[in-house]
This record gives C-alpha cells, structure tokens and sequence, in this order.
C-alpha cells in the first residue's frame, strides 16, 4: 500500500512503522492470512501521525473489534484502551498494561478524560481506541468522551470501519477537533452512514446525536 503524508503533522514527525517488532511479524503475517481467506480487503488509510484516537463503528458485533485487531497489525500499529483501575492490579494487571490498557479511575467521573490526556500526553507514541456508541445493541446518541479526549491532547480522531457487505475494513475521514464537537463529529457520522454494519438491525433508526452541548468533562 502507497504511503501518503499527513496535514496534522511534518514528514519528520511520521513514525516508523518498521519499529513494530520482529516477534510481532509472524502474529501480523497469520492475521493478515485470516483476513485474506476471509475474503477482506483494506481501503483507506492510517493517518501516519505518532498520537492519534481510532473510533470504530457501527459497532453491532464482536467480531468488530477482532477486524480492527487484525487491521492494526495490517498498519504494525500497538492500540491502546481505556479501562477501569480494578483491571490493572496484581496479578494480571502487567497483562493488560501490555495489551494496551490505560487504567483510569472511575470513581472520578468528572476526571475521565483529563486522566486520559495526561497519559497521551506523557508518551511520544499512542493510538487509543474507543467505540463511541458504547454498546453493539441499539443507540440514539454517542459519548462523547472520546473526542474531549483528543481536543484535550490536540491529536487527530479517525474511523475504523467494517463494510460487512462490501467485505471491506480500512480508515475513514481523519478529524482535527476544532472544539466545535457537534461539526466535527458529524463528520464521522455522514460517513458511517454509508457503512452497512453486520447487523443493521442493532442501528438506531434516528442519526446519532447528543440532545445536550457536551463539555470537555463528560465521560464515557
């Protein structure tokens, strides 16, 4: 696939993918023949900045996130999650920092997203994955957390999508929040329309949209 250069950053700034890791070839190589037995192929493309938020949608099944899984290997790209604080303590607490995890504690609601941020931005590299509908059942409107996230730490937000009729994964439109969300996200929004999810009938019947402004301290 063609390497294209990105406007939210300069060519210096474009990390290099090579540095993925050779232990994680041989897990890349067998996902990417899955998929291709599959019957799946990739369209659009990862925006090649150092720190970026990834939502994924519509999300009506599980195997949503096991194609995104297997398209971040695709791209040699490490995902990163949010999870609850009670996740990460002995003994398996390592594990999940290793599979991505980013702890945050709940009891702070009001925090959610400021303790996200500091993390973002502690590192020089971190592509963090949320689902904005919050469930694969039915939704009339996205938590927004997800894009006070990266207005907070001032990095881009694009789509992950799964085309179950087409049999196509891949990026969608690459957003820089301006601060602006109901503009910026609708965005995202017009274009998942034209994505046929696997199952359509978990779609909400109305476009997703918030009935109230959103402040940069609500949480998912």
């Amino acid at each position: 696939m063609a390497e294209t250069r990105s406007p939210f950053s300069n060519p210096e700034d474009i990390p290099d993918r090579g540095h993925f890791g050779l232990a994680m070839e041989p897990v890349r190589l067998i996902g990417m023949t899955l998929l291709k037995i599959a019957g799946w192929r990739v369209e659009g493309y990862l925006p090649p900045v150092r720190k970026l938020v990834i939502i994924g949608g519509p999300h009506t099944s599980n195997w949503d996130f096991i194609l995104l899984v297997l398209f971040a290997l695709y791209f040699r790209t490490p995902t990163n999650w949010i999870g609850k604080d009670a996740l990460f303590k002995p003994p398996l607490g390592w594990i999940m920092r290793r599979l991505g995890g980013i702890a945050v504690d709940r009891s702070r609601k009001s925090d959610t997203v400021s303790q996200v941020v500091d993390v973002i931005n502690a590192r020089d590299d971190l592509v963090l994955v949320v689902t904005p509908e919050g469930t694969r059942g039915r939704v009339e409107k996205w938590k927004s957390g997800f894009y006070w996230i990266a207005h907070g730490a001032d990095i881009p937000i694009t789509i992950f999508f799964a085309d179950y009729k087409r049999r196509v994964c891949g990026f969608g439109p690459v957003v820089e929040p301006t601060g602006d969300y109901e503009s910026d996200v609708q965005v995202l929004k017009d274009f998942m329309k034209t994505i046929t999810p696997r199952h359509p009938d978990r779609l909400a019947k109305t476009p997703a949209s918030s009935t109230t402004e959103p402040g940069p301290h609500e949480h998912d």
